[in-house]
């Protein structure tokens, strides 16, 4: 994301013509406005920490703006060789008489920030790789024993863009304030737990600009929100022909449950007809849970007519060459998850050429890839994009945020979702949606995104109501509705 974000500020540059000191002035004084939001009259006392890079440009912009305004400040500059557009605004700065120190000791950076009501941290931004060490992590430490509030400026100090990782300290911000594009590493843990409130500010970045990175291949992170896919509206004079037949594979003695959440997800969630297809001792099982949904036997799938298939919900084990059999003889798109993607194992490369999504969790996934999960959930973003590029599949790693990883290695990282839904039959409740959205026509890159936005949704409508601890799966399927009328389709 660094690179990303720095190629999007050479093209409104160079090739647009908006000089960088005019993208500065636009990210400072957005700055500026989000830190008198957070002080509760212009009486505060502010501190800015700046380091060498844009960041510390950023800060001495919004300094400028507050010192006008009658707010206390004082910038301390914890850096040498300040150069550029950086540098133009700290002799702004200089000239008009604020406050302005540079590389004081660790006591006396103690005993201002002790004074403050608000630090704004422009230390590092987004380009830190690995561990903050020495003099930085020292300031970083001092900012959080402090316990004030503070105000990231792109992304709190320490922590990885592109990964959310923390290799050594970072800032503890209570807001962030980040421009042009939201960056990973604010979204994905532990990052996201030292971001705080994140806003996303327009500094003019032409949009003409970030549409030719998305061409030319280069933009590969995305943030997964309410307008990323749209669902067409209705006809009027449609039929449940229309809105497609899934046939929901699954299920096994002590694990009807599965199916019935899926099938029930994709009612739910529009499709016109839905098949459960289950082992025939349970067919009758099944059957009485499901007023809208119909149901057959494992040994009669193949006599249906189906536009989708949703497989593996409670399957059990020893399910392997079924599974594959299933795979390799269906034409359609399908979603695999739960057991499926467990009777897949190290072979799921086998679905190569297939329209498919995958759905694991960590533990899933760990075992499709052959590695532990710990491994998983060091670095989420790279196992996803690995999984999907291996299989040719679309890859939605669930978790927190839940990923949607696609072969050619763009990622998406969901904005809905809560602990809540941390709760045995959840995913099969998103492989009934995705299963559901797939039937009716949308294509698997639209309908991974969907359902995986939707299924957050609803589970933060349901935990509004209910709290996240007492939220269960099937609670979840229950506020499909309002999810799906919260959003303008």
């Amino acid at each position: 994301m660094g690179r990303e974000i720095r190629e999007l500020d050479r093209l409104a540059i160079e090739e647009y013509g908006i000089p960088g000191v005019v993208l500065m002035e636009n990210a400072g004084r957005a700055v500026a406005r989000e830190a008198l939001a957070m002080l509760e009259s212009n009486d505060g006392y502010v501190v800015f920490l700046a380091g060498k890079g844009n960041n510390g440009g950023d800060a001495y912009v919004a300094a400028r703006y507050l010192f006008n305004q009658g707010v206390s400040v004082k910038v301390l500059v914890l850096a040498e060789g300040i150069s550029g557009d950086a540098r133009v605004n700290l002799d702004t700065l200089l000239k008009m008489g604020v406050p302005v120190f540079f590389m004081q000791g660790i006591e006396e950076i103690r005993e201002e920030i002790n004074r403050a009501n608000l630090v704004v941290d422009g230390l590092l931004g987004t380009g830190v790789k690995g561990a903050v060490e020495g003099f930085f992590a020292e300031v970083i430490k001092l900012v959080n024993e402090s316990h004030r509030a503070v105000l990231a400026i792109d992304i709190p100090s320490g922590v990885q863009a592109d990964s959310g990782k923390v290799a050594g300290v970072a800032i503890r911000a209570l807001r962030t304030v980040s421009f042009a594009l939201p960056k990973l590493g604010l979204y994905l843990y532990p990052g996201a737990d030292y971001a705080g409130e994140i806003v996303i500010e327009d500094i003019s970045i032409p949009a003409k600009a970030i549409e030719e990175l998305c061409e030319r291949g280069e933009l590969k992170q995305h943030l997964l929100s309410g307008g990323s896919v749209k669902l067409a509206n209705r006809d009027r004079d449609s039929h449940k022909g229309t809105y497609g037949h899934l046939l929901v594979l699954g299920g096994s003695r002590g694990l009807t449950g599965a199916v019935i959440l899926a099938v029930r997800a994709a009612i739910r969630s529009g499709v016109g007809l839905v098949t459960a297809a289950v082992p025939k001792s349970e067919q009758e099982i099944v059957a009485s849970h499901l007023v809208e949904g119909m149901t057959c036997s494992f040994e009669d799938y193949n006599r249906i007519r189906f536009n989708a298939l949703a497989l593996g919900p409670g399957m059990g084990k020893g399910v392997s060459d079924f599974v594959f059999e299933i795979v390799e003889g269906v034409s359609c798109p399908l979603v695999i998850d739960a057991d499926g993607l467990n009777a897949l194992g190290e072979d799921f490369i086998r679905i190569k050429g297939k329209e498919a999504i995958l759905t694991p969790h960590p533990g899933e996934l760990a075992r499709l890839m052959g590695v532990l999960v710990k491994e998983i959930q060091e670095d989420r973003v790279y196992y996803a994009r690995r999984a999907a590029e291996m299989s040719g599949a679309i890859v939605v790693l669930k978790g927190s945020p839940s990923l949607v990883a696609f072969p050619e290695g763009d990622i998406w990282v969901n904005t809905t979702g809560n602990p809540g839904l941390a709760t045995g039959g959840s995913g099969d409740v998103l492989t009934g949606i995705i299963g559901g959205l797939l039937a009716q026509g949308l294509s698997i890159r639209d309908a991974a995104l969907l359902g995986v936005y939707i299924h957050g949704l609803a589970g933060d409508l349901g935990s509004v109501e209910l709290g996240e601890i007492s939220l269960k799966a099937g609670d979840i399927v229950e506020y499909l509705p309002w999810a799906w009328q919260s959003r303008n389709f």
